[in-house]
């Protein structure tokens, strides 16, 4: 009595064909064969790869899918890994991994989805055939027969996949950015917007002022990235930079760095950027000022300042008493101004009389930093 073939053994058996193809054509290409060094630095030629024994190894693997469910499933992840390490010469692999996104036992298993869709964007533009199929799982879909799956578990792994087929923003964009679920997936959603560059700023803009307060602190510091000229944007950081609350701590310290990040480009921000580091002693701010001017009229004093006065507790609140239960101040804005002056160098004079004054901090991280500091600016008096 003959044992039916399932799809999922069809699949295995395409994926099987398409690895025996691109391996020999990978193989073909090796005309020459490899050479090692010997322990005298000469070099000696290795024994040609013989075709049998790599197509065999790679066939092995999943031979083994015959074992129960979950190693089948296994073995094809991993047949996919590496059909995506081949990119554009695993092209001939596109049908039967666009098959295995059809397979309801495999799209309930998230890791060799994910595997699948990774190798699909590896495979790049030679894998078109499969644009339809995912862009119809950037949705929520219930296979026949099959539980509901829902996709946002692999959509920014879709959408990359479709970026990196198509190079088209315009199919990708939109989805990212209306994109609503966990925190990691928000976050994962706008630097994939940065990975798109230019063509996605209007749509990091547009997050910026929002209301989504993750999607907001990602979009400053993507948007520092990709070093914007755009008057709309500075001038949208900027007004990130006054935002008031603890609530906005990371908000308001990635669009000052964003806009120490633009340079001068962002020279109207100026204002703005002491007046933050000179009341609330906010470190990106003070740098800032010194990225965008290199003036250390303007940036010393601001640096000082934070030196003195930057204290940031657990819950990265303002300057001034911590709040209930919150005793100990966390220094890291403190530290980090006294490093930055110590890298100003000899220039940062001005800030002699402040770090020696933090050789006598409490805290000893505070210390070793003015003292690096202070060893900096005096090594060329």
């Amino acid at each position: 009595m003959c044992k039916r073939t399932t799809p999922l053994a069809v699949i295995g058996i395409l994926l099987v064909t398409a690895l025996v193809t691109v391996a020999a054509v990978v193989w073909v290409r090796r005309q020459s064969p490899p050479v090692a060094e010997k322990p005298d630095g000469s070099k000696k030629q290795l024994p040609p790869v013989d075709p049998d024994s790599l197509v065999g190894k790679l066939t092995s693997v999943l031979e083994k899918k015959e074992q129960v469910s979950r190693s089948k499933l296994a073995a094809i992840g991993q047949a996919a890994e590496k059909l995506g390490e081949m990119g554009l010469e695993a092209g001939s692999a596109v049908p039967a991994l666009t098959r295995l996104l059809h397979d309801r036992q495999v799209l309930v298993e998230f890791s060799v989805v994910r595997k699948v869709v990774i190798a699909l964007g590896q495979i790049g533009p030679g894998a078109k055939s499969a644009v339809p199929r995912l862009i119809e799982m950037l949705g929520i879909e219930k296979p026949r027969g099959g539980p509901i799956v829902n996709t946002c578990c692999y959509r920014i792994e879709i959408a990359e996949a479709l970026w990196r087929i198509t190079g088209d923003a315009d199919l990708i964009v939109p989805t990212l950015e209306m994109l609503k679920d966990y925190v990691n997936v928000r976050q994962a959603a706008v630097r994939l917007l940065g990975k798109i560059g230019s063509l996605a700023e209007p749509a990091l803009l547009r997050l910026l002022k929002g209301d989504d307060n993750v999607k907001r602190e990602e979009a400053a510091k993507v948007l520092g990235t990709l070093r914007p000229t755009s008057k709309a944007i500075i001038d949208a950081l900027t007004e990130a930079v006054q935002t008031e609350g603890r609530d906005n701590w990371w908000l308001r310290a990635n669009s000052a760095e964003a806009l120490g990040q633009i340079g001068p480009a962002a020279k109207k921000a100026v204002p703005v950027l002491v007046k933050r580091a000179m009341t609330r002693a906010e470190f990106n701010c003070a740098r800032a000022v010194w990225q965008i001017t290199g003036d250390l009229g303007q940036a010393v004093p601001c640096l000082v300042h934070v030196l003195e006065h930057g204290h940031v507790y657990r819950d990265y609140g303002s300057v001034g008493p911590p709040p209930p239960g919150e005793d100990k101040p966390i220094n890291t804005q403190r530290i980090a101004a006294a490093s930055l002056l110590g890298e100003i160098g000899p220039d940062a004079k001005a800030a002699i009389h402040a770090l020696e004054k933090a050789l006598k901090d409490e805290d000893e991280h505070v210390r070793a930093a003015a003292a690096v500091a202070l060893k900096k600016i005096r090594s060329r008096e």
